[in-house]
């Protein structure tokens, strides 16, 4: 393995010549990812649970140096009845870095934290004016939800305060129209 990728819909483990090993949906189990990255890393995560707030849900971060998954704890009754208007990935993924234990933490563009902002607005999948609550969309996915209307997922790439380069990658990501 040599790189992690962040897609809209899953992680994918990618081998030297480029090809997909693994992909790792965000709809999965978190342990059996958490057990995949174990081994893949040589090495347990540092776990750091966190409580929820009126806007997101409790769960646990599990880091490998600039490697995140952020394992999610929503109401799995209600999911599992339908009540969810949305589709909530019970994991998601963030690069504060660009590699973490020697594996290229990368999008499928190629860009990483801490390239320079300007390489990803130059780019034609780069969207301004696509909205996230925490990024800006440099690759996205449109689907349909259960109850049949669209939904969009994305990977987005968040500026560091003064704009200048990528604080971080993360997916998946819903387009919203605002944010409370």
């Amino acid at each position: 393995m040599v790189a992690l990728v962040a897609r809209p819909q899953a992680l994918e483990l990618r081998a030297a010549e480029g090809g997909t090993v693994a992909a790792l949906d965000y709809m999965s189990s978190p342990a059996e990812a958490i057990a995949v990255l174990t081994d893949l890393f040589d090495a347990p995560p540092v776990d750091e649970p966190y409580a929820g707030t009126n806007h997101t849900p409790p769960g646990v971060s599990h880091a490998w140096d600039d490697f995140v998954l952020d394992e999610r704890f929503y109401d799995e009754e209600r999911r599992a009845d339908g009540d969810l208007d949305y589709v909530w990935p019970r994991f998601a993924v963030y690069f504060d870095g660009p590699s973490a234990h020697g594996l290229d933490l990368t999008s499928e563009q190629g860009f990483h934290a801490a390239d320079p902002w300007s390489s990803l607005a130059g780019d034609p999948v780069f969207d301004a004016n696509l909205w996230t609550c925490i990024g800006t969309p440099i690759e996205t996915l449109d689907f349909a939800r259960p109850d049949g209307q669209p939904e969009t997922a994305t990977v987005v790439a968040t500026p560091t305060d003064d704009g200048s380069a990528v604080k971080w990658l993360g997916a998946p990501v819903m387009l919203a129209d605002g944010c409370a």
